[in-house]
């Protein structure tokens, strides 16, 4: 699962698919190539 730098909210979104990789925040505009990434374990 992924996670907004800024606001740390699951509303991120690939902005421009195909284009470096990088994610808007549709909670409080972040746009950028960093994420927090959460890994699910078992």
């Amino acid at each position: 699962m992924k996670y907004c730098p800024k606001c740390k909210s699951a509303d991120i979104h690939p902005y421009l698919p195909g284009f470096f990789n990088m994610y808007e925040c549709k909670k409080c505009g972040y746009i950028g190539l960093l994420v927090i990434e959460k890994l699910n374990k078992k």
